[in-house]
């Protein structure tokens, strides 16, 4: 399965971004030819605050072919482990700490593709090889 991350869907919408042929074609091609496409609540949440339409979007979504998951209570202990490291690392660097001491939304993503060992679309790179090095992810 390709679980989508935020940018990827935000992509899909937005018909002026560089990246939306990118993510477009990554969805044809994991559906079409295997082994998938989705999108969890937490890219789902932070992808729909860029529309204006929500309940269109869910479904130009599900007519894409993507499939909408839960996220996996297994994900939680591997979101939190791998936000500490982030948070570890921001103190080191002298960076102050977030404003939330909520776990950003690439954490659950991550997560989740870690516990459910499926490969991630996304531009947002460094974190996931950064926090999530065991996740196979597909980059523009």
């Amino acid at each position: 399965m390709i679980l989508l991350d935020a940018n990827v869907i935000i992509d899909v919408f937005d018909k002026g971004s560089a990246f939306n042929g990118w993510a477009n074609q990554v969805i044809i091609d994991a559906v079409a030819s295997g082994p998938g496409a989705a999108v969890n609540p937490v890219a789902l949440a932070e992808s729909l605050q860029q529309v204006t339409d929500a309940k269109k979007a869910i479904q130009e979504l599900i007519s894409l072919g993507i499939q909408m998951l839960d996220l996996p209570h297994q994900s939680a202990e591997i979101a939190s482990t791998a936000y500490a490291a982030y948070l570890q690392n921001r103190k080191a660097s002298g960076r102050p700490p977030p404003q939330s001491k909520m776990p950003l939304p690439d954490f659950f993503i991550g997560a989740h593709a870690e516990s459910s060992n499926f490969t991630v679309a996304t531009r947002d790179l460094e974190r996931f090889e950064t926090y999530f090095p065991k996740v196979n992810l597909i980059k523009p």
